[in-house]
């Protein structure tokens, strides 16, 4: 005959602590997570936004200032433009550094538009895209830049990276 070994008696109150501990250790877990972080910054009001002062939708020259303000930057991440060339295959070309706004969040930075050699009576159409940056999409458009073909250059990206995260837009035309 075998012996058996008595169990410890269970407490209720035992039970209890675990369950509470376990819950304060997911919630704490969640609350470090990215998604989590997007959820609590929508719920509160909190996520980040922009609102350009210009330019405005339309036609503008090769050489632009993009003035706006940036609400509620994440630390992680950084602002940075990206132009949508419509009329050369929906190709995208970063610019060639991030925008850095002043600490309350506005900003004001040159940007060019297209080719600076434009033809004259012609109309291109672009889009410029407000993107915060984190790491991955940085060091994608830091590669973008630093590869510039033989003849000065760039083809443009076909997509952006998959982590950035897209705040706004302005449609413009160079003509």
């Amino acid at each position: 005959m075998v012996a058996q070994t008595p169990h410890p008696p269970f407490h209720k109150s035992t039970a209890f602590v675990a369950l509470i501990t376990a819950i304060i250790t997911l919630v704490s877990t969640m609350a470090s997570q990215p998604l989590w972080g997007d959820l609590r910054d929508r719920l509160t009001g909190n996520e980040p936004g922009i609102e350009f002062s210009s330019p405005e939708p339309g036609p503008v020259p090769h050489e632009i200032t993009l003035t706006g303000k940036l609400r509620n930057q994440p630390d992680d991440k950084i602002l940075w433009f990206v132009t949508l060339d419509f009329d050369d295959g929906n190709v995208y070309h970063p610019s060639d550094r991030p925008c850095i706004p002043a600490q309350d969040g506005n900003f004001r930075c040159p940007y060019w538009i297209g080719d600076k050699n434009h033809p004259a009576g012609t109309v291109k159409h672009f889009r410029i895209i407000a993107i915060l940056a984190d790491d991955a999409t940085r060091y994608a458009f830091a590669e973008y830049n630093n590869d510039i073909l033989k003849d000065g250059k760039r083809l443009g990206m076909k997509e952006l990276p998959k982590t950035k995260e897209e705040l706004d837009h302005i449609d413009v035309q160079r003509v």
